[in-house]
């Protein structure tokens, strides 16, 4: 999947939602989706409002940034769930993925390392 198009269309895919009934939901002519995801003979649109991103990311529950760029995940992690402290170590793990160099490479090391620990004492881990 190159392009954001190709993002959109397996996202749609994956969704209950098909070109027409998101159409509705997003209150965007049919062939507007149709030139988003490029399909049939409608040439692909080279971009898509701000908007109307934000829209569909929510309706089809995907990340901005993975639709458009392909960085992260597909799907937003949800972490409502973990204590501050958790969060605050998970935003920054991400930030030091997104920065790479050595610094990353010691961190994927280390956490390695603690999931192998963890998983060998039999504590559970994921």
């Amino acid at each position: 999947m190159r392009t954001w198009n190709e993002r959109l269309a397996h996202a749609l895919a994956e969704s209950d939602l098909n070109p027409n009934k998101l159409s509705v939901a997003l209150g965007v002519s049919a062939p507007s989706i149709a030139a988003w995801i490029g399909a049939g003979t409608i040439k692909r649109a080279e971009n898509i409002t701000g908007e109307n991103l934000l829209k569909v990311c929510k309706l089809l529950n995907v990340r901005p940034e993975w639709l458009l760029f392909k960085e992260g995940p597909m799907r937003p992690t949800e972490m409502k769930s973990l204590t501050p402290e958790m969060q605050e170590v998970i935003s920054t793990l991400i930030e030091i993925d997104r920065s790479g160099g050595t610094g990353r490479d010691d961190v994927l090391y280390f956490m390695n390392r603690l999931l192998k620990q963890a998983d060998t004492s039999g504590q559970k881990v994921g």
